[in-house]
């Protein structure tokens, strides 16, 4: 039997949310009635996941985001705010993969770009939800980078 739960009048924020695990989480907090930011690096998917939860009759905002340029989360974050007023539930899932190669041919840019998203973009983006949710007293984070 699956729980349910009841987010309304709650905002929940959760990036790479474009497809797969980020927009299934992101469906499950709208249709549970909370208000749902989805940031995702990719414009196209990102807006298309967007409008069908909008179109769902969800409130919804697709924000384009780089999880691993804090300046984009600080910038998200805060259009999640004025937006919706506040910040309540965070899924942090935006993570990438390379496909697997020999580590003596792998460029150190590749290494340097999955540690840029996949842990400094976690950090970041709990580092400006934190903050958010420490100034209005409550909150929760989940992370979940690949």
């Amino acid at each position: 039997m699956n729980p349910s739960y009841n987010f309304t009048g709650q905002v929940a924020f959760v990036t790479g949310a474009s497809s797969g695990m980020g927009l299934a989480t992101a469906r499950a907090h709208a249709e549970a009635g909370a208000a749902v930011v989805l940031a995702d690096i990719d414009q196209t998917a990102l807006q298309a996941a967007a409008e069908h939860l909008m179109a769902a009759g969800h409130h919804v905002l697709g924000v384009r985001c780089d999880v691993a340029d804090e300046s984009s989360v600080a910038a998200t974050v805060q259009a999640t705010v004025d937006t919706f007023g506040r910040l309540d539930m965070a899924f942090n899932n935006a993570g990438i993969q390379v496909p697997p190669s020999d580590a003596a041919d792998e460029p150190a840019e590749v290494f340097d770009r999955v540690n840029a998203v996949n842990l400094r973009g976690v950090w970041a983006c709990m580092k400006h939800e934190l903050a958010q949710m420490r100034s209005q007293g409550s909150g929760t984070i989940v992370s979940n980078a690949a």
